[in-house]
Formats: C-alpha cells, structure tokens, sequence
C-alpha cells in the first residue's frame, strides 16, 4: 500500500531515522524527535510553508503529540 502512494521511500527514511538517532535525542522534545525524521523522509526538505505562517509559528507540545487521535490531528501537529 504505501509503494502504491509512493510513500514507502520517506516512511522507510523515517523509521531508520528513529531507529539511529532515537538513544541520540532520548529526553528531547518530540518536535525535535519527530523533526528530524520528518526532514529525513522529506529527503532533507523543508515542508513548504508560506511567509505569514513561517512568521507565528510556534514548535507543538508533548502533549499535542500524544492527544492526537486522528490522522487529521496528528497531520496538524506535524504541520
């Protein structure tokens, strides 16, 4: 399934990711944990962002990590 959406590559990326870098950033904030990863599976891209949001932009608490319950919530923490 994730080959046919062509996100195997960035979900591999990913995971390895936490895998290597987990005992590095034990203790982190998840923004930080999840940042890297993030970055990795974007092939070392930033997510696109436009000017206004770059400018109010606040990194999401622990607790919006693990309070998301949904796909759509967890998608927004990310973004």
């Amino acid at each position: 399934m994730l080959q046919t959406r062509q996100l195997l590559e960035g979900t591999v990326r990913h995971e390895l990711v936490h895998a290597i870098t987990g005992r590095a950033l034990e203790g982190a904030p998840m923004w930080v944990y999840e940042g890297v990863a993030v970055w990795a599976e974007r092939d070392g891209k930033a997510a696109p962002r436009n000017a206004s949001a770059r400018d109010s932009i606040a990194c999401p608490a622990d607790a919006e990590f693990r309070a998301a319950a949904s796909g759509d919530a967890l998608r927004r923490v990310y973004d």
